[in-house]
């Protein structure tokens, strides 16, 4: 039965109420909290501020309360007085839809318990991706649909520290447990969603360790390097590659690497000495050729281009559900160009449908695709904004996470449709945060707990507190994002969770 917090008090607003509350009762900021308009269709809403009042204690009064030895009788008149914002009402018939009569002054307020209430509000589903519990509240479970999130991108942000990676990874054991399915735009059908996961600092090869509890170990694949690009599988050709990448090639070099390439290639496969034996035998200058040699000999000498490549990317991601690439032992430079290569190659394969949907897991965006104020931008990020504006339309999704999201290139976060806040601290990212979701509330992105979120965009109806599950296979630091009490519960469907008290 849901249990009673106070009572609608003042003249309520139709897009804002006050309701008055026991001190001791069971009320907090973000809470989701029940009433009535017109005694007839229910009214949902979450609780935005709540202030302590005693007519005893006014501004005036100060003075005469300074010398009072026994305050007692005075503090037993304190209440609670909370401000909430309607999010939805519902009719006798069921129907959900955005307020637009007040809530009625003297209506008793309730906590929501109804999980089947919330998730008709919110757009939960019954087998989607569970990111753990609606937060003060175990019972309403925060399962997201998987074609709402995914393919619209999402963005996961929060300070460093703030649990960013660990909410992916509670993300990615869902599709791994449960085989989530999402609506595939090529082919027209629902197909299964790959991953492929660009990991700069060696954290994703935890999601074997769920595999593992799940049996699944086939389905993941994670490759360290090192990181060659197959020189005739580039995208639009070598030369306009080397032209992308490398800045400072001059005119004559680059219309000389075209001229010899265009010699060698005549439709068949081209190996990296024919390609340097045509450039000794062309007509241009000596210097020219040795420089062209020279940056030939560099992308060779660092593994970054040979005649085959170190991993088929496309059979890795056909044939396992997670294709890692595990970034952390090599540099930036090299980072840089992989990445590039990888990104043109999936989109384009994905638009042709020679791999399933996929979504791209990028860590530390603001690496890849920082905002326009760098002074000199990463080659990667013209085509992440390729992809963030033209994905979706080939089931090719983004996952971003950062802990700087002001520093993010703003044409990539603003295609996000969904963005997961955890806490944030800093006021240029409370500000770009708040800039781009609806309903993020900046104070309370400031003062969230360890591993609560809040979720708003396109895979919510309404912006909604989580906290986040904890993850099938406990980590070692795993104490230091969830510092409050663990709670063991068992879902309708009978699985195991640990959640924050």
């Amino acid at each position: 039965m849901a249990k009673k917090q106070g009572v609608v008090v003042g003249t309520p607003k139709v897009d804002e109420f006050n309701f008055g509350a026991k001190v001791n009762g069971d009320i907090r900021k973000g809470q989701l909290v029940e009433t009535t308009a017109n005694g007839k269709s229910r009214i949902i809403s979450q609780i935005k501020e709540i202030m302590a009042v005693n007519e005893y204690f006014g501004d005036g009064t100060i003075r005469q309360h300074l010398n009072r030895k026994d305050m007692s009788t005075f503090l037993d008149k304190t209440v609670l007085l909370a401000t909430a914002t309607p999010l939805a009402m519902i009719n006798d018939n069921g129907d959900i839809n955005p307020p637009d009569i007040p809530v009625t002054p003297g209506s008793e307020i309730f906590s929501v318990l109804d999980d089947r209430t919330a998730k008709k509000v919110f757009g939960f589903v019954d087998r989607g991706i569970n990111l753990g519990a609606v937060m003060y509240n175990d019972a309403i479970q925060v399962n997201l649909n998987p074609n709402r999130l995914i393919p619209t991108h999402v963005a996961v942000l929060a300070q460093t520290g703030g649990g960013k990676t660990y909410a992916v990874l509670v993300m990615l054991e869902e599709f791994l447990e449960k085989s989530l399915v999402v609506w595939d735009e090529v082919l027209k059908r629902n197909s299964q969603m790959h991953f492929l996961i660009i990991d700069p600092h060696g954290e994703y090869d935890k999601i074997r360790d769920s595999a593992k509890k799940l049996h699944k170990e086939d389905k993941i694949s994670l490759f360290r390097g090192p990181f060659t690009i197959p020189l005739n599988e580039i995208p639009a050709g070598l030369p306009s590659f080397i032209k992308e990448i490398t800045p400072e090639i001059t005119d004559p070099q680059l219309r000389l690497l075209e001229d010899s390439w265009n010699k060698v290639r005549e439709n068949k496969p081209v190996t990296i000495n024919e390609l340097k034996n045509s450039i000794r035998r062309s007509s241009g200058a000596k210097q020219t050729r040795d420089i062209l040699l020279q940056i030939l000999e560099k992308f060779v000498r660092y593994k970054l281009i040979g005649d085959m490549g170190s991993i088929d990317l496309l059979k890795n991601i056909a044939g396992n559900n997670f294709l890692i690439l595990d970034f952390s032992s090599v540099t930036s430079y090299i980072q840089q160009i992989y990445l590039r290569y990888a990104l043109m190659k999936v989109f384009d394969s994905r638009t042709e449908g020679k791999i399933p949907p996929i979504c791209i897991i990028i860590e530390e965006i603001h690496n890849f695709a920082p905002s326009t104020k760098s002074s000199e931008p990463p080659i990667t990020r013209g085509t992440i904004r390729n992809i963030s504006r033209e994905g979706r339309k080939f089931g090719v999704g983004l996952c971003i996470t950062s802990q700087r999201p002001s520093m993010i290139d703003t044409t990539v976060i603003s295609q996000c449709g969904t963005i997961i806040a955890l806490r944030t601290t800093n006021e240029n990212d409370l500000k770009s945060i708040s800039a781009i979701a609806e309903g993020m509330d900046a104070d309370m992105l400031r003062k969230l707990p360890p591993g609560v979120a809040l979720i708003a965009g396109r895979a919510v109806n309404y912006p909604v507190y989580a906290k986040i599950r904890h993850r099938m296979v406990k980590e070692e630091k795993e104490g230091a994002f969830f510092e409050e009490k663990k709670v063991f519960h068992i879902d309708k469907s009978g699985q195991s969770r640990f959640f924050l008290e």
